[in-house]
């Protein structure tokens, strides 16, 4: 059978004109101007040159359609394969994608196996080609990497599940990915999907080293901060070798008892702070740590035939080679707790992890592809003031999901928004202003 490498005109800027005389609704309207802004960073153009279709007589559709596909999809809150296939039939979805008529519902999956190992490694080389080239168009000399590890849940038996760690649902299975986020932009700048019985730190150093190595020369300081799963010395010497402050919080069995015998200082807050050095395990060196102790209750205590009553103290501390007080070392940790959210947002209302197959490399593209969703959807919102701070959620059900219907006309087509759309002053203000 004769086979071809497929050289298809890609559609990423139909015509599409967009007004508010909408009778008849369908959805998804606001994918029109956010097709434009793909266009414009040329997602659908990257996706056909790293994964060029070989064509046979029966092949319909292009890997690059199929990628922007499950974008759409993410875009739109939509999860699982067959309803990703059944919004294709959607006329905007066809028109948008360049396609005339929809997948069918093995289409994504089979053709994301087929890519297999060596497609998952392509796509996420180019997420972090495309994550810090964002980086460098913001012009930021300075920026804050909060990482992260996170569960993801799964009902099943997918190639690379696992019991691991899971405090919401112990011993069932999951996923386990990696993540990291440049806090002055809110964008993934990295992920590893991995295996659910990954430990939290698993890799770490090498997934620092992959942001390193394709950080932009504008960028002059990095402040590496995380949680308690991340205690590491070998992290914490590559830090230091590349230049970068970091704080991490401290995760050693009995460390309590160290912090017990330090010198504390009350603050007007109500804490108490102490700052000293010390060598932990097979650390070459000697470190800083800060520590915050915070009143709890009290109890009972007899010493020489004498009871009182003493306080029961919560403790807490952190490793850092910032030269700051203990009180600013706190207080900046505590604002790492805003990456939380954004966690939330990539498996919550971006659905990364929510829609899978029975291939892990498939799996793992499917959440580079939510994952990327999540970074378009912030890079969108920051066009608009009135957008700006909005959830992905929030950007979804006002602006892509919209009540809206497509006619065919002369020059083109038209998108016809109900014309007493609620948001309508917002919906114009992000098109005018993404597309």
């Amino acid at each position: 059978m004769k086979k071809s490498t497929v050289n298809a005109k890609l559609n990423e800027s139909p015509s599409i004109t967009h007004s508010f005389t909408g009778k008849n609704l369908t959805a998804h309207g606001g994918l029109s101007p956010m097709n434009k802004f793909l266009s414009k960073i040329g997602l659908m153009k990257e996706f056909n040159s790293l994964f060029p279709t070989q064509q046979y007589n029966s092949l319909k559709f292009l890997n690059a359609q199929i990628m922007m596909a499950v974008i759409f999809g993410s875009l739109c809150g939509i999860n699982r394969l067959s309803r990703i296939t059944n919004m294709t039939f959607d006329p905007l979805v066809m028109r948008l994608l360049g396609v005339k008529k929809g997948f069918n519902k093995d289409l994504v999956s089979t053709r994301l196996k087929e890519l297999g190992e060596r497609g998952s490694r392509k796509l996420h080389d180019f997420f972090q080609r495309f994550s810090h080239d964002e980086i460098r168009k913001s012009g930021l000399k300075s920026i804050t990497l909060d990482v992260d590890s996170t569960v993801s849940g799964v009902c099943g038996n997918q190639e690379g599940v696992a019991k691991g760690y899971n405090p919401t649902k112990k011993g069932a299975k999951s996923y386990h990915p990696l993540i990291g986020f440049v806090s002055e932009l809110k964008i993934v700048v990295n992920t590893w999907f991995r295996t659910g019985s990954s430990y939290t730190s698993n890799g770490v150093c090498e997934f620092v080293r992959e942001i390193s190595a394709y950080l932009p020369e504008t960028v002059q300081s990095v402040f590496f901060r995380a949680d308690s799963g991340f205690f590491n010395g070998d992290l914490f010497t590559q830090c230091e070798n590349y230049g970068w402050k970091y704080l991490v919080k401290v995760s050693l069995k009995g460390f309590n008892k160290i912090l017990q015998k330090q010198m504390w200082i009350p603050d007007r807050d109500g804490n108490e702070y102490c700052v000293f050095t010390h060598k932990c395990g097979n650390w070459d060196k000697e470190r800083t740590f800060y520590g915050v102790r915070t009143i709890t209750g009290s109890k009972t205590e007899e010493m020489l035939g004498i009871i009182s009553e003493v306080p029961v103290y919560m403790y807490s501390a952190f490793c850092s080679n910032r030269e700051c007080s203990a009180q600013d070392i706190y207080k900046s940790y505590r604002e790492r707790s805003t990456s939380e959210t954004w966690i939330e947002e990539v498996k919550g209302q971006a659905l990364a992890g929510k829609t899978l197959t029975d291939s892990f490399h498939a799996n793992e593209m499917l959440w580079l592809l939510n994952a990327m969703a999540y970074n378009v959807g912030v890079l969108a919102r920051k066009k608009t003031i009135s957008a700006k701070t909005f959830e992905h959620k929030t950007f979804r059900d006002q602006f892509v999901n919209v009540p809206a219907s497509l006619q065919q006309i002369v020059s083109g087509f038209n998108l016809q928004l109900y014309e007493n759309y609620y948001f309508e002053k917002q919906w114009t203000e992000i098109d005018r202003a993404i597309s």
